[in-house]
């Protein structure tokens, strides 16, 4: 039955089909993030100043975009904003007693740093806040505006092996008499994805 079919189709048949048909396959493949445990060194001189470096390697397909937030107990005496990550302590009594709602504060200053990546949206320096000497404020870090590292970098693109880095330097300065003992501080880094896809 098959031979009398092709038998069947004449040299015209064949001859009247024309043209070409394109396919067209469309193939969403998710963007995908990943990032690693921090990890922290601290670096002491003697005249009483610490810079901790904060390190993430951040792995994904396609543009991510960073910044910073964090806070610090505030101080009935202080005019200070409390949503901002700083250096501090509980400052305590001659009993070794923590007293209420006293804090004292180490001057705190931030730096960043990418590396490894294949560019950023707005095509600036590697280094913000300059780096691994931190000068910028806890205000600035926390902000969305321009000077922020939000800002400053806008999006990133990792290399083409899908990764980059990213550093924190945190640097508390001892300013004026305040209280000797350990001093903290909580930053957190938020971190988002922002897909860059073909025009």
């Amino acid at each position: 039955m098959a031979a009398g079919i092709l038998s069947g189709i004449g040299l015209n048949s064949v001859a009247n089909i024309t043209g070409n048909d394109a396919i067209v396959l469309d193939f969403p493949h998710p963007q995908v993030m990943s990032v690693s445990t921090v990890t922290n060194t601290d670096d002491f001189d003697v005249q009483g100043e610490v810079t901790r470096t904060s390190f993430w390697e951040i792995k994904s397909n396609n543009g991510i975009v960073v910044g910073f937030s964090g806070s610090s107990p505030y101080d009935n005496d202080e005019n200070e904003n409390p949503n901002i990550p700083r250096f501090f302590k509980q400052e305590v009594n001659a009993k070794g007693e923590l007293i209420t709602d006293e804090y004292d504060y180490l001057q705190t200053r931030f730096g960043a740093e990418i590396s490894n990546h294949d560019s950023t949206e707005k095509g600036n320096s590697n280094l913000w806040g300059g780096g691994n000497t931190p000068n910028s404020t806890p205000t600035v870090l926390t902000e969305s505006g321009l000077d922020s590292p939000y800002g400053y970098w806008g999006t990133i693109m990792p290399n083409d092996a899908g990764d980059f880095s990213l550093s924190l330097y945190s640097k508390g300065a001892v300013v004026g008499s305040v209280q000797s003992g350990t001093y903290t501080m909580e930053v957190v880094l938020n971190i988002s994805t922002n897909e860059q896809l073909n025009p």
